[in-house]
């Protein structure tokens, strides 16, 4: 059992190495330009995204400087990457890479304090305090989980690295989420369900979490087409089975989340898949549903853009505007998705005035709630459509 987890762990770093490498290179720079770069051939690249081959820590440390120097990953990401290329040699060579430490509070108290500084995080309308929130979590998180260690008998490991995806994901921390979400799987997959058979809701609930995770970070690294197709897997998971109602907006909002991304969809999907979360959100009515509805309804918006549906697009989003701070539970994440979702929307239909104006309330916010990712993203937009103006 010791030597299956341990391969087990092998396979989450080298996952980490090769999807990382393969969303910067995508839409980064050929892999002929990036291989002449560190002096490897493009057919090596291909094995390592193919998974047949690992480059040695002195290559790869070659290619994490040049991952940065093309601007394919920040220089951050590439330090993260190249970690995670360590830990799986580490791992390989029967080295222990996660030294576990000592902690004066216990596991359960530890969990609690991880879930209330994300709720905090998640929902609070302050955006400074929701940037403290994040930090805090990420420092937090990341000692818990190494003090813990990799105990599949017990769903506080599973559960701190499944915040910790989440919090690295608005932290722009992509190799680290992707990390976290791999570990999660894991250990809800190791997890004895005999043993735990009065925590098996929460187990299945982890599990399908754990897996909507990697949907997130796929999504986040530009490998659209895989987090799509591993959405359309989410509905064979025993919670999905056990209470389809309870499931089916998330999973569908993360699969129309990815639809919209693609370079060509059906537009018909993407209003079933919404009108369907609706309708359920609608027939519930809780407070937290509004907030849902909002979210499927800014994921639509974009696709619709994306399809040059944006007169479409503004009607959806119209809806939401005047009551935006006003909607239960909406935290800065929310907000900012949907401001530039918004923004968009009105760049694409010619209003650039409303457009900067968007724009630029959903940089502030993001600066202010410490949501780097957003924050980027949204930097990214503005640098682009700026240059392109007349």
């Amino acid at each position: 059992m010791a030597g299956e987890a341990q391969n087990d762990r092998i396979d989450a770093a080298r996952s980490v190495v090769i999807t990382v490498l393969d969303g910067a290179l995508r839409h980064g720079t050929s892999k002929a330009h990036f291989a002449q770069l560190v002096g490897i051939t493009p057919q090596f690249i291909s094995q390592i995204i193919g998974g047949s081959r690992m480059p040695s820590l002195k290559t790869a440390m070659t290619m994490a400087a040049s991952l940065s120097e093309t601007r394919c990953l920040d220089a951050y990401e590439s330090e993260r990457w190249l970690h995670y290329v360590d830990v799986y040699w580490a791992l390989h060579q029967g080295r222990e890479i996660e030294i576990a430490g000592q902690a004066q509070d216990s596991p359960d108290h530890l969990v609690a304090v991880l879930r209330d500084l994300h709720g905090g995080a998640t929902h609070n309308a302050n955006a400074a305090e929701s940037a403290r929130a994040y930090r805090a979590a990420a420092d937090i998180g990341t000692t818990a989980v190494r003090w813990m260690g990799s105990d599949p008998s017990t769903l506080h490991s599973a559960e701190s690295h499944l915040i910790l995806h989440d919090v690295f994901s608005v932290l722009g921390r992509h190799a680290d989420a992707l990390w976290a979400s791999n570990r999660c799987t894991l250990l809800c997959d190791l997890a004895d369900r005999s043993a735990l058979r009065e925590e098996l809701p929460r187990l299945e609930a982890l599990s399908m979490n754990a897996r909507r995770s990697t949907v997130v970070t796929l999504n986040n690294l530009g490998l659209w087409k895989r987090a799509y197709d591993l959405s359309l897997s989410h509905e064979a998971e025993p919670a999905f089975r056990h209470t389809p109602e309870f499931w089916k907006p998330h999973v569908f909002r993360d699969r129309l989340s990815s639809l919209a991304r693609l370079p060509r969809f059906a537009i018909s999907e993407a209003e079933g898949l919404a009108d369907q979360v609706l309708r359920i959100c609608d027939s519930r009515g809780a407070a937290q549903d509004q907030l849902l509805a909002l979210m499927i309804s800014r994921t639509l918006a974009r696709a619709l853009t994306a399809a040059n549906r944006s007169d479409k697009a503004k009607r959806v989003l119209d809806r939401w505007v005047d009551g935006l701070d006003k909607l239960p539970y909406a935290g800065p994440l929310h907000k900012v998705q949907f401001l530039r979702a918004y923004a968009t929307c009105l760049w694409k239909l010619g209003d650039r005035d409303g457009w900067q104006t968007h724009a630029n309330q959903a940089l502030m916010l993001a600066a202010t709630a410490g949501l780097t990712h957003q924050h980027g993203e949204i930097s990214k937009d503005i640098e682009a459509r700026t240059a392109s103006r007349p």
